[in-house]
């Protein structure tokens, strides 16, 4: 008995979606069905799976056409090929930015030689507080203690005999041996300190002068620190600083202290010598020529 042959429900079976693994069976009967099955021919465009050498050589003339065009609009220049190059339109000179005027600097620090002794010389500083700039010339012989400066020759029995301070002074004190500054504070003018100056206790014969520091006007207050002064601290305060440090001496008394005050551009500019009562008149004349050198600027 033959079996009937049924091509394309084997075929349509055979594509449809189905298990994706078969019996070896299976496969051998569809193979042996579509070998003695004549196909029919599809006649449509062709295409092939490898380009042919002109089509080839047309792509790569292609490709080398784009690289050039690339390469030399790439150059600094160049107009693009097939066209003339557009004349570039001028480009606006830029119009300089003025350069701002030159502000106030910032604000100076204190500065002072450091301490240690002194080659004879000049040295800038920065006074502290009020940030006057000055400079003074010392010969040999002197020393910076940091914010002050000696000389460095002293008698056995007292503890400097020349103190320069270059510092301003923020308040005067009514009792210097007690500690008592004066309320309200001393004004900020070169006339202010002066007065309270001259009305401070212990200050005996105070004396004020009218000199130049620095070719400026200035006030120059001297006193005698009186030898029948006590203070039961044994100090004597002469006066505070803006920053509530204190200037003083200690007995023996008899100190000179002189106090030079110059009005700097607004600024009270204070220069303060402690003088042992034993300093010769040549060691003093040392202390003058130091105020002498001062000078006030950059």
């Amino acid at each position: 008995m033959t079996t009937p042959r049924d091509p394309d429900r084997l075929i349509r079976a055979f594509l449809a979606e189905g298990p994706e693994a078969l019996p070896d069976r299976t496969y051998d009967t569809v193979r042996g069905d579509i070998d003695r099955t004549r196909q029919r021919a599809v006649i449509g465009p062709w295409r092939e799976s490898h380009m042919n050498n002109f089509a080839k050589l047309a792509i790569a003339l292609a490709a080398v056409v784009v690289v050039a065009i690339v390469g030399l609009n790439l150059l600094p220049g160049q107009g693009s090929i097939g066209a003339i190059a557009p004349t570039p339109s001028p480009t606006p000179s830029a119009t300089p930015t003025p350069t701002p005027a030159a502000t106030a600097s910032a604000s100076p620090v204190a500065q002072f030689p450091p301490e240690g002794p002194l080659a004879a010389g000049t040295y800038p500083a920065i006074s502290e507080f009020d940030l006057v700039p000055f400079s003074f010339t010392v010969p040999e012989g002197w020393s910076s203690k940091g914010w002050f400066i000696t000389n460095d020759e002293q008698n056995e029995d007292t503890h400097h005999d020349v103190r320069l301070t270059f510092v301003p002074i923020g308040n005067l004190y009514t009792d210097p041996c007690l500690g008592r500054l004066a309320t309200p504070a001393i004004g900020p003018t070169v006339d202010d300190l002066v007065a309270g100056l001259m009305a401070q206790p212990g200050a005996t014969g105070a004396t004020t002068t009218d000199v130049e520091v620095g070719g400026r006007p200035a006030k120059l207050v001297e006193y005698t620190i009186g030898t029948d002064y006590t203070c039961a601290v044994d100090k004597f305060l002469i006066f505070r600083d803006p920053s509530d440090g204190d200037l003083w001496t200690v007995p023996p008394y008899g100190d000179v202290v002189r106090i030079w005050i110059v009005d700097v551009d607004g600024a009270r500019f204070v220069v303060t010598a402690d003088i042992n009562a034993s300093v010769s008149e040549a060691k003093e004349g040392k202390v003058q020529d130091v105020i002498d050198s001062v000078t006030f600027g950059e």
